[in-house]
This record gives structure tokens, sequence and C-alpha cells, in this order.
């Protein structure tokens, strides 16, 4: 036979023995039992690997949103603490502004006393 005959191309290894070895022999069924361990395993290892990639995603997100929290929390609570130091220093200057009115209220009574005096000091040195 001619080496180029395409009605007897040589038997490659990929080939089922067509001679057939137990059932289903000859439509190439061993070979697609023998991808199927290769393919299990591998799905097998996709889902473990999805599973764990899962689990560390769930630890980070966990861990972020605890820290998002924290800091959170800190911020508020420093917030709080501004806003009453804050306050205080209002209400202590409005203290000394209203004290400060206080002062000026008995200048100003101060002086129209005096002037009032003034004027009657003036008065009696007129009918003298």
């Amino acid at each position: 036979a001619s080496m180029n005959n395409l009605n007897d191309p040589p038997r490659w290894n990929i080939q089922p023995d067509p001679r057939g070895r137990g059932a289903g022999a000859g439509d190439g069924n061993q070979w697609n039992y023998a991808l199927l361990v290769p393919m299990l395993g591998l799905a097998a290892f996709r889902w473990i690997w999805t599973k764990e990639s899962q689990r560390e995603i769930q630890k980070v997100k966990a861990q972020y949103d605890k820290d998002v929290s924290t800091i959170t929390s800190e911020m508020e609570a420093r917030y709080r603490e501004t806003l009453t130091e804050r306050r205080r220093a209002v209400a202590s200057l409005e203290l000394e502004l209203e004290k400060e009115r206080q002062r000026v209220k008995g200048y100003k009574q101060a002086l129209i006393s005096q002037s009032q005096q003034l004027m009657e000091e003036r008065k009696q040195l007129q009918q003298v």
C-alpha cells in the first residue's frame, strides 16, 4: 500500500481501537472517560479555589467594614468633643461680653450722674 492512501490513514494514538475494548468501543467513549477524570479534578479544584477566594474576600470585607466603623465612631466622638469645646468657648465668651456690657453700663451711669452733679453745682454757683 502506498504511504498516501487516504482510504487507509495511519492509526494515530488518539483514535480509539476499532477492534473494541469492552462496551462502547469504537465511538471514542474511552477517551471521553479518560478526559472526564482531569475535568472533574479541575472542576473540584476550581470549586475549592472559588470557595477559598470567597472566604478571603469575605474576611477582607469584614475587616474593611470593621475599620470603617471604627474610624467613623472615632471621628464622630472627636466631632462631638470639638462641638462641646466650641460651645463651652462660646458660652465663656458670651459671659465675658455680658460683663463688659455691664461695665460699660456702669461707666455710662457714672458719667450721667457726674454730669448731673456738675449741673447742680453750676446752678448753685449761679444762685449765689
